[in-house]
């Protein structure tokens, strides 16, 4: 049962099937080639999947023991779990891409305040990569379809993935570096070893904690 001031369940034995139910559907909802939800950062599913497997090490371990410290190990062992658990559930299920269909098959509740996750971005971005010097490239973007260059009303600007690899990215997922900016053009900064390398790079509109359809990904060399 869960806690009457929160979702995760009191009861070790209802905490261990609630916990495994919800990494296993973190796993169905972000495989295959086209998952369902892409807003989650691989090194996030990874630390959510690292803290189940280390859960279920200790209690399993603990399910045939006579011990007196079996209780202590596991409220331990829990305890170190929602750590991870409620900031990824902050962050990751409470966000706009999640249904509330989809939360109440995994048992965490909508929010009242879960008015602000039905708001969306709907704005595309247009950009263009402008080679301006040496080891520099410059990030031109704009609202697609607009004349102007102004960001959104209230918008934080664009998050900017990219990556310098020697083959075509299957997915976003593939671009490991991150900038932010509020400001057209961005600059990307290079090494005097990256030039000649191939620069992939996507963009999507950030509002708070919500971002845009991601564009596809054009590519340059870094000169």
């Amino acid at each position: 049962m869960p806690s009457k001031s929160g979702y995760i369940p009191t009861t070790f034995a209802d905490f261990h099937n609630w916990f495994t139910k919800l990494n296993e559907y973190l796993v169905k909802k972000t495989s295959g080639s086209k998952p369902a939800w892409t807003h989650i950062p691989q090194k996030e599913r990874d630390a959510l999947n690292v803290a189940c497997n280390e859960w279920k090490a200790v209690y399993e371990a603990t399910l045939h023991s006579d011990s007196t410290f079996v209780p202590t190990k596991r409220r331990n062992a829990k305890k170190r779990a929602e750590q991870v658990i409620r900031p990824f559930v902050k962050r990751h299920i409470h966000y706009e891409e999640v249904t509330d269909e989809e939360r109440n098959e995994i048992d965490v509740p909508n929010h009242s305040k879960s008015r602000s996750f039905k708001k969306r971005i709907d704005e595309a971005v247009d950009f263009t990569l402008v080679i301006d010097g040496l080891r520099k490239v410059h990030v031109h973007y704009k609202v697609l379809g607009a004349k102007g260059k102004a960001k959104p009303r209230n918008y934080d600007g664009v998050v900017i993935r990219w990556a310098l690899l020697d083959a075509e990215p299957k997915s976003i997922e593939d671009l490991i570096h991150t900038a932010t900016a509020s400001r057209t053009p961005h600059t990307l900064l290079f090494s005097e070893g990256d030039r000649g390398k191939k620069l992939y790079v996507a963009l999507a509109w950030k509002k708070g904690s919500l971002l845009g359809p991601w564009t596809n990904i054009q590519s340059t060399y870094v000169p």
